[in-house]
């Protein structure tokens, strides 16, 4: 790679900054410094933590920013330079004061100045307004990356640190500074003995996230090896103080006067051309500039842009100097004057009225974009993005470019109005202040904020209904390993008012206020390109990002009429979350696959659905409307004990290992994990800003934004229960000792409420206002205290009628629910119970009560939940989703969402207060889970087999039930067509087999033998001869097997049967007369699966031990092994290419005849069964033709969305696909060419 191609190359979103997954491509960069040894071995766990490189001194947004003039500034940057060369024994150095006196001046300063001398480590520049520089969230993983590129030993050290804790990129901001930034660069220094390295933080000020905890961080910071230089203004370094921070500090606006107006002076000297001081009075000239700039660098140098001007008006604005008030004025009525006096000399004086206000308006046009742009894109870019053309005969861009060009006291303007690469820049931030205050700028040109948000949203809107689709074309996806997510780039598309419109134009139309309408603007380009855009978008930035644009789309203002378009834009949400696994792979089959299976009631399958048919011939019967789940996020192998969630939708989850983590309720997006604690309990306060936990007697209080722990209180005894009061700085605590009182954290202080009342035996739980303390246990009793001006008000027990297993109460200690065979709900104040639900064939898992008492809702051991409305004591909502018992509730305190937790290791969030979706069930026999299909030979007709024995017959062109059939009394195993689709044999697990007449529907014959459930069976191609296997160990009619026969497979011709069986051999028969053939002997592992290749007498198995062999079954001989790893379940060989392919764990593997290596893919689910030939049962089909002709040998072809992922069976014929599933649902897909006819084999 060419080194100086690699920034290019790599860039998601070129003009934006923002580099997510830039390690691994500009490896190739520094290899060619000799310095990949430590960059590539740490690039992949990095690659987590974003890399924003305008926040940097070298980067090309930074690279013209003004430094301190040579001359100025000497005793500031003296002492900077004499403490970072480890003079001074403080590591932090701070450098404050007021706006516009030059901070920012100085950091760049003494940044090139150490990178000159190879002394600087890293920088970050914060910066107000711009998305990307004014937050913490890509602080370290800037650092990071640049200490990476400089530093071997640091990269050494961190490379041995992320050996160890490998999940550290996903920890708190304070971990990660310390163990990814603080111990590997000490280390490296002391393995060194290197000079201080010194790392730069501009304006933190700006950052618009809460600093505590960064402030905290810095307080530890003490090291001979390290210099911290940190720029803010006063408030800031004040907060550091407080929490007796230790620092040299230097406060610019303290600094001599006589030491400042000398600075200046040698400024202007050094600026203004001295053709300007040899025809007025130098002295008085210097002097005047000097009052005027008023201590302010930044007036100082709009002053000598002012005066770089053509020489027939130069004398007139010196003269304007030298006459005007000399009296001391606020900063901002000097920048005012300045600011004003350009403006209006950009102004033609031959102008009229009329052509002077549309020269004006064309320029505020420009001005107000400038300042309302969230990030920088080129100027030609820009022009095109306002629709200011190159020829035109009112909005000519050289005309205007011209205008702007007399601007240069004020803003950065490239010289050609084409330029590709140069962006507008304004001097300083100042002047967008200006501009949006009228009281300030002239009516001329005064901007109005919304009006120019609602210029460039329409703006952005044009520019994607003309473009978005052409622009489409232009994304290329690079060679790379199927799934790897964003890995994207832009290639030769340098259409970045594209990119800029499909980010933001849902934040400029938040600034707009604009009332969306029913067929507006907005509601037109959604149905027209809503598609387009999210896969555009997914391509330029992260998914998370594009799902938040979306949540801000939904919460825009209503117009008098809105309710087809916002009901839409709830369509695209649901759209969204459901298939945010494939917008994250392959954001381009969300015009297919995921329009497939959208809901019949979707508005986007309505708009989009036709488009969608190009690879299957009809759209087929999906769910009636959206699942009210709103997402799920795994928890790492972990079950969930506890769930919280704060009034901004973030959940807090306890794991049964102790891990706390933080999730953005609506997007999944994982936010934080508390470092260094196993956790027993956790509280949050009630404006959802902190977050008590317990763990092993110990009381930590955490900020849940920055995920930083603020506080750690230790009891004299172990804490059993916690829940913020009111005022949030006081905890009520309960601990073993039977002791309950209020603590204050920020003071340390205890006062207490009970002593020696609570059986320490029991478990404790508290309402979440801290008013309500219960206490249970096994039995039936439940004891209740509550708690009124920090005493026991009154106390008394209510006894259940059966053992109590899990309580929950109400927020404000109003109601409690307690469940044992049964649910019972009291009513605290009166002491009655409210209701009884029996539930005692189902037994109830978890309670969680909504803050108001209104609301309850149960987990199951089933995986399922149900809702109450408990004033009027009816059912609202089953909630299906999860695949392990319910173990965790509770109710968001907004938008009414209900948060679970399972034994599936998920948290899944779900939108409530609706009606219960009519989910799509072609058998109408919802909870009958599907066991068993089969089409017939010609595909016309589909067989069901359901748990209940039932059996049902469906015309597959129209997905219609036509026929029953009943006689098996247990779950139907398998079906098979015969006789021309006349006869129907199935199997079941009451062991029996039965023959159906499939026009009559008339059983024909019922056949005995098996003494156990039939497990498996196969019958021969020509449908003569048919073999079932037992849990008696049998083959009927075949013996031999010491263990569990797990599958069976014919030949080709009919003549051979395999056995596979737990016992790890495999025996082949006869079926002429029955007669053993001999064992395949294996290793002694279970074998799991075994398939025939066609018209051939060689066998494919898979282990549990992981391998995969190929057998000739005529020389009963190994002829081929191969590693799969994890325990193979499935196997498959196809009849043309040979290829062998395998599935365990979620992993399909791929063996071509020449390779020893598998080719690999990993599904969304458990795997139980593939077909090489065939399409696969999650439709996660792949291309499997050699690699020069496929990316890696693999294409998808089709993607199946999370909710129809668990596939309970399914069947592939020809070109039609059935898929049924647990719920009872059945799913007929119509592929519009067959395998033969794509060309392809197809997994």
């Amino acid at each position: 790679m060419d080194p100086g191609n690699c920034d290019k190359q790599n860039n998601i979103f070129n003009n934006n900054g923002v580099t997510t997954k830039g390690l691994s491509l500009q490896a190739g960069c520094l290899k060619a410094k000799g310095v990949t040894i430590y960059y590539n071995a740490v690039s992949d766990k990095l690659d987590r933590l974003p890399f924003f490189k305008d926040a940097i001194l070298n980067s090309s947004k930074l690279e013209n920013e003004a430094i301190c003039m040579e001359g100025t500034r000497q005793e500031v940057l003296s002492e900077i330079y004499h403490w970072a060369d480890g003079e001074h024994e403080q590591s932090v150095l701070w450098l404050s004061g007021w706006a516009k006196v030059g901070k920012s001046t100085i950091a760049r300063t003494v940044a090139k100045e150490c990178d000159k001398r190879e002394r600087l480590g890293g920088s970050f520049f914060f910066a107000e307004g711009n998305e990307q520089r004014d937050s913490m969230g890509g602080f370290v993983g800037t650092m990071a990356h640049q200490l990476l590129e400089i530093n071997k030993s640091y990269g050494d050290s961190l490379q041995s640190i992320l050996r160890q804790s490998p999940m550290l990129p996903d920890y708190s901001l304070t971990k990660q500074w310390d163990r990814l930034i603080w111990k590997p660069l000490v280390k490296s220094h002391e393995s060194q003995g290197m000079p201080p390295t010194v790392l730069v933080i501009d304006a933190l000020d700006e950052c618009k996230e809460d600093i505590t905890s960064i402030l905290e961080i810095f307080c530890k910071t003490h090291s001979r090896h390290i210099r911290l230089l940190i720029t803010s203004r006063p408030a800031t370094y004040d907060q550091f103080c407080q929490i007796k921070g230790e620092c040299q500090s230097i406060i610019l606006h303290d600094v001599k006067q006589e030491t400042v107006n000398n600075d200046l002076r040698s400024l202007f000297k050094k600026s203004i051309p001295a053709v300007i001081f040899d025809s007025f009075d130098a002295e008085l000239l210097l002097g005047k500039l000097v009052e005027r700039a008023g201590g302010l660098f930044v007036v100082a140098t709009a002053l000598t842009r002012y005066l770089k001007c053509e020489s027939l008006i130069v004398r007139d604005r010196v003269v304007a100097i030298l006459t005007g008030n000399t009296m001391r004025v606020p900063p901002d009525s000097i920048l005012d004057s300045v600011y004003c006096n350009a403006l209006e000399k950009s102004i033609p004086d031959n102008l009229y009225e009329n052509d002077r206000k549309n020269h004006c308006d064309s320029i505020k046009q420009v001005l107000g974009g400038i300042a309302i742009m969230f990030t920088e894109i080129s100027v030609n870019s820009f022009y095109n993005l306002l629709n200011i053309r190159e020829q035109a005969s009112t909005l000519d861009r050289e005309i205007i470019h011209s205008s702007l060009g007399t601007l240069s006291a004020i803003l950065i303007v490239p010289q050609k109005a084409s330029d590709k690469k140069r962006s507008f820049r304004l001097h300083h931030s100042a002047l967008c202040d200006f501009l949006f205050d009228t009281s300030r700028c002239n009516m001329y040109f005064s901007v109005d904020r919304k009006e120019a948000h609602l210029t460039i949203l329409k703006c952005c809107i044009r520019v994607l209904n003309e473009q978005l689709s052409q622009y489409l074309g232009c994304l290329k996806v690079p060679e790379r390993s199927l799934g790897t997510a964003n890995g994207r780039v832009v290639e030769q598309c340098p259409v970045d008012e594209i990119q800029y419109a499909c980010i933001y134009w849902v934040k400029h139309l938040e600034g707009s206020n604009l009332r969306l309408c029913d067929n507006d603007i907005i509601h037109t380009f959604l149905r027209s390109h809503v598609l387009d855009w999210l896969e555009a978008s997914c391509r330029i930035t992260m998914v998370d990002d594009v799902l938040e644009a979306i949540n801000l789309l939904g919460k825009s203002k209503r117009g008098p009429s809105s309710r087809k378009v916002h009901g839409f834009i709830e369509d695209i949400r649901q759209f969204a979350l459901k298939n945010q696994q494939l917008l994250k792979e392959d954001p381009s089959h969300i015009h297919e696959s995921a329009i497939i299976f959208a809901p019949l009631n979707s508005p986007l399958r309505q708009e989009f659905g036709k488009s969608a048919l190009k690879r299957i011939k009809y759209l087929p019967e999906t769910r009636y409307d959206w699942d009210p789940e709103i997402v799920a996020f795994e928890h790492y192998l972990h079950n969930i004990r506890e769930l919280v969630c704060t009034r901004h939708n973030v959940v807090v989850s306890r794991s049964d290992n102790g891990v706390v983590k933080l999730w953005n309720a609506v997007t999944g997006r994982f936010l934080h994990a508390l470092d260094g604690v196993s956790v027993d309990a956790i509280s949050l306060s009630n404006d959802g800003k902190l977050l008590a936990c317990l763990s092993k007697g110990f009381l930590s209080i955490w900020n849940t934004v920055t995920g930083v722990r603020l506080s750690t209180y230790q009891a004299s005894t172990q804490f059993a229960a916690i829940a913020f009061t009111e005022d949030s700085n006081t905890l009520l605590t309960a601990c073993h000792a039977s002791i309950v009182q209020y603590l204050n954290f920020t003071t340390g202080q205890c006062t207490p409420v009970l002593n020696g009342h609570i059986d320490s035996g029991k478990s404790i739980t508290m309402s979440a206002d801290a008013t309500t303390i219960l206490s249970w246990g096994q039995g039936k009793e439940i004891t209740v205290w509550k708690i009124q001006d920090s005493r026991c008000h009154y106390k008394f027990s209510i006894t259940d009628e059966e053992a109590v297993q899990t309580v929950s109460i109400s927020g404000n200690g109003i109601r409690l629910a307690s469940a044992g065979e049964g649910i019972r709900v009291w009513d605290l104040p009166t002491r009655e119970c409210w209701c009884y639900i029996s539930e005692r064939f189902n037994p109830v898992t978890s309670l969680g009560m909504s803050p108001d008492g209104q609301f309850l809702a149960a987990g199951y051991d089933n995986a399922s939940i149900q809702i109450w409305n408990l004033d009027t004591g009816q059912p609202l909502q089953v909630l299906k989703g999860h695949y392990g018992p319910v173990v965790a509730l509770t109710f968001s305190l907004e938008d009414f969402v209900l948060v679970s937790g399972s034994g599936d290791w998920t948290v899944r969030t779900w939108k409530l207060g609706q009606a219960q979706p009519a989910a799509f069930d072609t058998s109408k026999e919802r909870g009958r889970q599907i066991t068993a299909l089969q089409l017939s030979s010609d595909g016309s007709i589909l067989a069901t087999g359901t748990l209940d024995g039932t059996i049902s017959l469906w015309k597959t062109e129209r997905g219609e039930r036509y026929a029953n059939f009943s006689g098996h009394r247990h779950e139907v195993e398998s079906f098979y067509f015969i006789e021309d689709n006349l006869t129907l044999i199935s199997t079941s697990a009451d062991r029996t087999i039965r023959l159906w007449n499939a026009a009559t529907r008339d059983s024909l014959k019922n056949l005995t033998g098996h003494t156990s459930p039939i497990n498996t069976s196969q019958i021969s191609e020509d449908g003569n001869l048919l073999a079932t296997a037992s849990l008696d160990h049998t083959i009927m009619f075949f013996t031999g097997h010491g263990g569990r026969v797990q599958q069976v497979a014919f030949s080709t011709d009919g003549t051979v049967v395999a056995s596979a069986s737990a016992d790890g051999n495999i025996r082949l028969w006869r079926t002429t007369d029955g007669a053993s053939m001999g064992p395949l002997m294996g290793n002694g592992a279970q074998i799991n699966g075994i398939a025939f290749r066609a018209n051939t007498m060689i066998l494919a198995s898979c282990a549990a031990d992981g391998t995969v062999r190929l057998w000739d079954v005529l020389i009963n001989k190994c002829i081929r092994s191969l590693e799969g790893g994890d325990p193979q379940m499935c196997v498959a060989v196809s009849s043309d290419h040979g290829l062998i392919a395998s599935a365990a764990m979620g992993v399909v593997k791929i063996w071509h005849p020449s390779q020893e290596t598998p080719s690999e893919r990993s599904v969304a689910i458990q795997v139980s069964n593939i077909a090489l030939g065939t399409v696969d049962l999650n439709l996660q089909t792949f291309d499997t033709r050699p690699s020069s002709q496929a990316s890696n040998g693999l294409e998808r072809l089709l993607w199946i969305p999370r909710g129809y992922q668990y596939i309970e069976r399914s069947i592939c014929r020809q070109n039609i696909v059935a898929l049924g599933y647990k719920s009872g649902e059945v799913l007929i897909l119509y592929a519009v060419k067959t395998v033969a006819e794509t060309g392809v084999d197809v997994l």
